[in-house]
């Protein structure tokens, strides 16, 4: 089985790095940044028409617009029908409600960092939070859905890492020291009953795009 990971293009919060906000459905890919979409679709045909890579079997999303509308460009480029895109929310990005549009600097304090340290990747944001091991448990409950075969998925950065951290190296609590790039490109393979990393992050596509 392999298993491609594509990290949304930029959203509008993207450009907002001193607030905090992960799972808000409502923000969309700014107008200058649908190229990243783009290059990412672009490399992927390169890859498919090479023979890198096969057509997936299933292209799976969340509801949120920034990873719906990447989905879409690709799909464009690919001649891959938008109807092919499966809604799941399972890949969508670690939500932290309370703390969500607060200021970062506000809420993530050395003392309130180094709290959430000591909880190993358990601690919740208040008022129905998630931790990042509830994170890397649906990820990899929806990995665990997969039927053998080729299978792509839009997701965010926290939630990626999360889960090649838990398959890895078997814990999911240091997935924040991961930064994987907008309109990036992880990849894993099942060989044949351990989960290996055939790349982590790789935004090369994006780099001349200013």
């Amino acid at each position: 089985m392999s298993v491609l990971l594509f990290r949304h293009a930029e959203s509008e919060w993207n450009i907002q790095e001193h607030l905090i906000g992960w799972s808000q459905p409502h923000l969309h890919l700014t107008d200058k940044w649908k190229r990243q979409a783009e290059a990412l679709g672009f490399r992927l045909k390169w890859e498919i028409d090479e023979g890198f890579m096969q057509v997936p079997h299933s292209i799976s999303s969340p509801d949120a617009f920034r990873h719906q509308e990447t989905a879409q460009i690709v799909c464009d480029i690919l001649g891959i029908p938008h109807g092919t895109i499966i809604s799941d929310n399972r890949l969508a990005e670690q939500c932290q409600w309370d703390w969500e549009w607060k200021v970062r600097a506000d809420i993530y304090t050395p003392a309130m960092c180094a709290a959430i340290n000591l909880t190993n990747g358990n601690h919740r944001p208040p008022n129905g939070g998630e931790s990042q091991v509830d994170v890397s448990d649906r990820m990899e409950n929806w990995l665990n859905s997969l039927k053998d075969g080729n299978h792509w998925g839009f997701s965010s950065t926290l939630a990626i890492s999360a889960l090649i951290q838990r398959l890895v190296w078997g814990y999911p609590w240091k997935a924040f020291l991961h930064n994987v790039g907008n309109a990036s490109i992880s990849e894993i393979a099942k060989k044949p009953i351990w989960w290996w990393i055939l790349r982590f992050g790789d935004w090369s596509h994006t780099l001349r795009i200013k």
